[in-house]
């Protein structure tokens, strides 16, 4: 395999392009959301794109074969079950039975032992569908794996693992790895390691721990019971077996387990469109069960379908879920984010990048008649910048509204909730975010 060569030039910003060259290995790209990774990452791929950017490359590299992971791992999968989906791409190019059989159980080899072979991929947790993805992609043997934020579902320790995955992979086939991650601290993983700004492209090695300041949070009153919960989906394994659990006075509830574990679950048997096969899952404040609770989705696409955001908007205010007098503070609050609301809302959420929809669909429901928010995966996406920008506006909604945080996020997590649990160990723990603020629930 021999390098891949390319020119960026930011027209705005230089007189000439500048040339890169990205090297056999893991060459990973950092940036915040809104600087144009994707579009990147389409450049290097060769698209023929009709949008403009505020940068362009070129290349003259016809010759790879390209293989992408995509940011939304359901884009992916094409399969009925895990079996169909490792050998689709096998099967497309009419390779024998026995081969095939190969490359399932290599497959699943690879897998973690959870992964049932038969079940449908689609109720695959979001980390293992990313890793059902890096193993398809793999298997595939491209010139160039191209990831575009597609391991940011992944716990730290199962993320660790993909990384091993890649790099024993890239050495043997001599393969080029181009991933761009929201995640700064993947900078560590990478041979090469490359930041894109909205100004500039540039190699970097030095990679600076980020924290987030102390917070304080206010005093809650949320009250979570669970008593001898069992939950399976159909054929599937069992989720939960006899599990219960009890939390008091909380403000901000944070979830936190492998992935699998049963993080996304947890939350749909808290705001009630899923049930226990057995047992019951009690949220109240205050002692009152009857609570109005909100739900931003992993996968945000399911909030809106194929409406706009305006249309979304528009539905929740008839249906007397949003409060009209915020709309002007929901739009202020917005723009923290650098989203214009004039520019996003008449285009359908499927168009919308990942991150910029998941966003609106947060700032739009913690603006809503709300008790509960719960949020799954919030920060995927996000750069450093504005995961701090986020933390800083949930802090704000606590002073009229609960949360529950579900994310792979240990930091972000342990920042702005008072409790958390742990689905690994069935545990609740205290962390360090302070309650000294007297509120009204």
């Amino acid at each position: 395999m021999t390098n891949f060569k390319f020119t960026i030039q930011f027209d705005k910003f230089q007189d000439i392009a500048q040339r890169f060259t990205f090297l056999p290995g893991i060459n990973i790209v950092y940036g915040a959301s809104g600087v144009g990774k994707s579009f990147f990452l389409s450049c290097i791929e060769g698209e023929s794109l009709n949008q403009s950017y505020n940068f362009q490359i070129e290349h003259k590299n016809t010759a790879f074969i390209y293989h992408r992971i995509f940011q939304n791992p359901d884009n992916q999968i094409i399969g009925r079950s895990v079996r169909g989906e490792l050998s689709f791409s096998g099967e497309c190019k009419g390779k024998p039975v026995s081969e095939l059989q190969m490359i399932i159980e290599s497959g699943l080899d690879q897998l973690p032992d959870t992964i049932d072979s038969y079940m449908n991929p689609g109720l695959l947790s979001g980390g293992e569908k990313e890793l059902l993805n890096l193993t398809t992609a793999m298997q595939s043997s491209p010139d160039i794996l191209i990831i575009d934020d597609g391991l940011s579902f992944l716990s730290s320790e199962n993320k660790l693992i993909a990384v091993n995955w890649l790099r024993a992979w890239a050495n043997n086939t001599k393969s080029i790895v181009v991933w761009a991650t929201s995640e700064k601290n993947d900078l560590e993983f990478g041979d090469t390691k490359w930041v894109l700004d909205l100004d500039s492209f540039k190699k970097t090695e030095y990679v600076k721990p980020e924290h987030y300041d102390s917070i304080h949070i206010p005093e809650g009153f949320l009250s979570l019971k669970w008593t001898d919960v069992s939950f399976k989906y159909d054929n599937s394994r069992r989720i939960y077996s006899d599990l219960s659990l009890s939390l008091d006075d909380c403000r901000s509830v944070g979830l936190l387990g492998s992935n699998g574990s049963g993080k996304t679950t947890f939350a749909g048997l808290c705001f009630g469109y899923l049930k226990p096969q057995k047992g019951q899952a009690v949220l109240s404040i205050n002692g009152i069960v009857d609570l109005k609770i909100g739900y931003v989705d992993q996968f945000p696409e399911h909030l809106i379908q194929l409406k706009t955001p305006a249309e979304f908007l528009d539905m929740i205010t008839q249906n007397g879920i949003f409060d009209p007098r915020l709309e002007q503070t929901f739009k202020n609050r917005l723009l923290r984010f650098g989203i214009q609301w004039k520019t996003v809302k008449t285009l359908q959420g499927i168009k919308l990048p990942w991150a910029v929809l998941r966003t609106i669909m947060v700032v739009i429901l913690a603006h809503c008649k709300f008790d509960v928010l719960i949020l799954d995966e919030p920060t995927f996406g996000l750069g450093w910048d504005q995961r701090v920008i986020l933390r800083s506006f949930l802090r704000e909604c606590m002073t009229k509204m609960h949360f529950v945080i579900v994310s792979h996020d240990q930091t972000f997590i342990r920042s702005i909730c008072d409790k958390i649990i742990d689905l690994d160990t069935k545990t609740i723990k205290n962390t360090q975010v302070g309650t000294e603020e007297k509120t009204k629930p």
